[in-house]
Formats: C-alpha cells, structure tokens, sequence
C-alpha cells in the first residue's frame, strides 16, 4: 500500500513538471504582444456594431474569453488614463494619473512616483515597441505606454517624453503638438518637436501615403491636427496603421510589443453618436483582423483585445415602453442605420446660428423626414456640441436604442485573448491582470524594472557628497570639480558638458526628479 503511494505521488510530480515545462516552453516561444484597446466600449456597442459587419460577424468574437473589471484605486467608474495606468504597468491608480501612482501611508498619499511600463520592460529585452491610435498621440491611453506623468492634461510634457522614450514607432493624430503656433495645441515654449523627432532618428510623415512608402526602422506618423478622421481617404485607417506598424516591428528577430487603440469609439460614446460609434467599431474590428492574421501565420505571438472601460450605458433598447417592442425589429434597426452614416460635427457645422435650416440638414444628412415640433424644441434646448448630441438622442430613439449617460460606465468589459498554444487569460479578471499576463509571457518583470528606472535622485545624490542646484527644466549635481547636467524628461545627460545618452527618461514630477540606477552611478564616474 505504501509503495502504491508513493508510485502515485512519482506520477503526480512527473505530471506537474511536465506541465510546467510545457507552460514554460509556451512563454518562452512568444515573442511578440499586441495589445488593442477599443476605448469606451461595452458589450453592447459590440452587439449593435455585429449586426453592420459582413455576415454579421467581427473578428473579435472567435477569441471572446471572458470579464474585465474596470474599476480605479477609490471607485468603480474609471477613466482612461487609471485604466490604461492599470494595463500598462499592473498596478491600480487614480483618476488622470499616467504611469504613476500615489505612495500613501496612514497619514494619506503624500506623493505620485512613476513606474515601469510593459514599453519600457520590452524595449529592456530588445524588443521593438509600437504606439498607434486614432486620436492624438498624447491622449491618456497612449501616454500611459509612453510616459509618466501626474496629470493627463500635461500634454507638452507627454509629447516630449514621447519623443526620447525611445520607442520606435508612432501612428496617431495630434500634429498640433509637435509645432509652436498659435493654433489651439500648439506648444507655447518656442520649441518645435518636430525638429527634435527627426534629430532623434525617426521618419515623420503626415499622410498616407508617405506611412506607406517609407522604410525606416523609426516611423512617427501625426496624420491630423487633433484626432484622425474616419472618413478622410487621405489619412490611413486603423487596420492600415497596425499593418504597417507589424511590418516595421517585426523586423526585429527579438520581438516586439505593440498597442493598438480605436480611440474614438470613447469620443463617439460621449457624444452618444450610435452611427459613428458602429462605424469606429467596425473599423478596429478591421484592425483586430490584421492582427489576428499576422499572430495565425506564426508560432510566437499573442493577441488581447480588452476595452478599458464603458461609455454611455448604451442599451439596444427604447426607454419608452410603448416603443420597445416594434424597435427590436432589426431588419427596421438595420434599414434606418444604413441611412444614418453622418458625423454628428459635419452636421453642426451646417447649422445655421437660428437653426432655420434644421430640418433640411437632418433630412439630407441624417435621412429624418418627419422630425416632429417635440423633438425640434428638444433639440434647440441646448447649444453647442451638446445641442449635437440631443441630435444624436433623437436619432437613437427612433431605431431603438438607448444612452443613460454622456460619460464613462463601472460595468464589466469584453475580454479578448489569442495564444498560439491556447494559453489564454479566461473568466473573469481585474484590468490588471492583463498587464500581469503579458509579464508572465513575455519574462517581464515590472516590480524590479521600476526598482530600477526610478530613483529619487535628489536624496541619493545627496547621500553621494553632491552639491544639488535646480535650474530651469533641469538638475544639476556637482562632484568637486565636475558636473552632471540632467535635463528633465529627456534620456540625455551631460558629464562636463558631454552629452551621453541615458538608460531611462529623466522623469520630473511632483517637485521631485527620478532617475535611473545607472544615471545614479555616473556621479562615480565622473571626473576620473
């Protein structure tokens, strides 16, 4: 009897290595990660969307896996930049931090320090890394892949760490920013980023065809002043930016990290415009495609596709109970959306100042012949782009659907995973998690990356006998004779006025700057 067991127990360990080791051949075998993020999308934009794509089928729905959980640190509705902080470095933050979180104790939180992000652990491993969206490249869930700052609006600062956060590729909108002018988002420091990301190596485009055509390692594509249109034959789509971004990452035999969001699905939501919100659907749909047909032709790469959170409670479905029923007649949802395919600011523009032309805009754009005097009144309640969305409302409930909100929702989130060996995330999990898987496959390991990226380096300098002076945009820390200037958001240094390039960002936040442990070291070095 005794021997029987201990044959058992042989059987169970042999098992349990054999399935370690074939857990740990699957990690090893990935190389590459691609992370798409439709922002703002809850499952019923999917389900309204799925009835507009071919055969009513999206890509998506073949590798459905589960629940995400969107919640921030203090409450259950999130935004953006908490959620993409979640995604990107695995830890929970507050509302409009990016890529860094709070350090509390029982007296409060007494300040925001960053931490590494999986950008920063795959270009560690020498991997290529990618950023594409379709609004402006500074917006909250691209920073979060790119930089570390306290607030979402410090967008000059976003854009500069960008620019030496040595990732290799950029596609989105947000030209704006890279220019001083006098246009609405232009920089008011004199500085032209343009000039500085093509010091830095990169090819920077502005159009379609110049993404196309080029051939360079390093592509910064800005293909509109703000976000990208989606009917703009001049600017590339969103499955034609992944593409390209696949092809100039995969040259790199190490792999590549890449992420991927349709951004305006979230800015459509908060307009509740139901015609763009299907077609920014379908057209990140188009690009899940893209992806899913590189990841299928090869042995080493993971696709996730997870929302970062919910957007204007969207429900298939009138509030008016008399009008329910005949409203879920989708062949009539199908016919009156077809005529439905006007963005809500072309239609605003057209609008004259008394609106005396209301209703033959919403006749020609918009296919409503018989607006009726309650919802004429209803419209004119209210101006501006809200004045669009009572548009969008009273189009909405004529094909049966619903908005409960103009803002972001706490509900759970679609979960999307393909693994070539089917080792994929399943169930029910906390944004975080995604982070925590792609760690695991790939051999990342954030906790010990942010250990090293991110000093605080007045204390530490300090502690090494230098005399600190702070100047403007800068830290300077003088040794005796010689001297270590660091520029504040750039990975540059200069030793006695030598510029060398550094192994992290030189972030500043909160008064306080954070450096690498290596930029630490160079005070050592210096002088011998």
């Amino acid at each position: 009897m005794k021997s029987r067991r201990v044959s058992y127990g042989l059987v169970l360990v042999v098992l349990f290595v054999l399935i370690a080791n074939v857990w740990v051949v699957s990690v090893s075998d990935i190389r590459n990660v691609i992370l798409m993020i439709p922002d703002g999308t809850s499952v019923s934009h999917i389900t309204l969307s799925r009835w507009f794509a071919p055969s009513n089928r999206l890509a998506m729905d073949e590798i459905v896996t589960g629940l995400v959980k969107t919640h921030w640190t203090d409450g259950t509705i999130t935004d953006s930049s908490a959620s993409a902080t979640a995604f990107s470095t695995g830890n929970k933050t507050n509302i409009g931090c990016v890529g860094v979180i709070p350090v509390c104790d029982d007296s409060g939180c007494k300040y925001k320090r960053p931490v590494a992000t999986l950008s920063e652990a795959a270009d560690r491993q020498g991997k290529s890394v990618g950023i594409v969206c379709t609004s402006n490249l500074s917006d909250a869930t691209p920073a979060c892949f790119s930089s570390h700052v306290n607030n979402r609006k410090q967008r000059d600062t976003i854009s500069e760490q960008q620019v030496y956060s040595g990732i290799d590729v950029f596609l989105g909108g947000g030209s704006q920013w890279y220019f001083c002018g006098d246009e609405k988002y232009n920089r008011r420091d004199g500085r032209v980023l343009k000039d500085e990301i093509v010091d830095m190596g990169y090819h920077f485009v502005t159009d379609k065809k110049s993404m196309l055509s080029s051939t360079s390692d390093k592509l910064w594509g800005a293909f509109a002043p703000v976000e990208i249109p989606i009917d703009d034959a001049s600017m590339p789509t969103l499955s034609e930016m992944t593409k390209k971004s696949l092809d100039v990452l995969s040259r790199n035999k190490k792999g590549f990290f890449l992420m991927v969001e349709g951004s305006k699905i979230d800015w459509a939501s908060h307009y509740n415009d139901t015609s763009e919100v299907i077609k920014e659907v379908l057209a990140f749909d188009d690009a899940v495609r893209v992806a899913l047909d590189f990841a299928k032709s090869r042995e080493d790469t993971v696709v996730i596709v997870c929302p970062d959170h919910g957007n204007g409670g969207l429900s298939i479905g009138e509030d008016t109970l008399g009008n329910s029923y005949k409203n879920h007649n989708l062949k009539m949802l199908t016919n009156t959306m077809d005529k439905v395919r006007t963005c809500t600011k072309r239609v605003m523009k057209r609008l004259n100042k008394d609106l005396s032309n209301l209703r033959l805009v919403l006749e020609e754009e918009m296919g409503i012949q018989d607006l009726t005097w309650q919802e004429e009144e209803y419209i004119k309640k209210d101006t501006g782009m809200n004045r669009g969305t009572r548009i969008n409302r009273v189009i909405s409930k004529r094909i049966g659907v619903a908005w409960t909100t103009q803002g972001h929702t706490g509900e759970d989130v679609f979960m999307c995973c393909y693994h070539p060996k089917g080792e994929v995330l399943h169930g029910v999990h906390d944004n975080v998690d995604i982070s925590t898987y792609i760690q695991k496959v790939c051999g990342f390991d954030l906790a010990t990356l942010t250990d090293e990226l991110f000093v605080r380096a007045k204390d530490e300098f300090l502690k090494k006998g230098c005399k600190l002076e702070e100047e403007e945009h800068e830290l300077v820390d003088i040794k005796g004779d010689n001297q270590l200037r660091l520029p504040y958001n750039k990975n540059i240094g200069y030793v006695n006025g030598e510029k060398i390039k550094l192994d992290g960002i030189n972030i500043y936040t909160d008064c306080e700057l954070y450096v690498s442990r290596k930029t630490l070291s160079l005070v050592n070095n210096i002088g011998k």
